[in-house]
């Protein structure tokens, strides 16, 4: 079954310390079944978090993608 929730986060030359926020901002909403969202994490050729991306309550698929420019 498909989330109820995609969010789709780009990134290209963040480093862990400005993605975490982010991520930690949604671990501690109250009152949300974590199985109906899920985070998509698109790196546009930059660094790669996905070390930063472990032990979240819900699901974070990460996408390498070449650097495509401006969205």
């Amino acid at each position: 079954m498909p989330k109820k929730l995609q969010i789709v986060v780009p990134h290209h030359t963040e480093d862990t310390h400005e993605v975490r926020p982010l991520l930690e901002s949604i671990r501690i909403q109250q009152n949300v079944d974590f199985d109906d969202i899920g985070i998509i994490m698109v790196n546009d050729g930059g660094n790669s978090l996905e070390g930063a991306l472990i032990g979240y309550p819900f699901d974070i698929e990460y996408v390498n993608i070449e650097k495509a420019g401006v969205s």
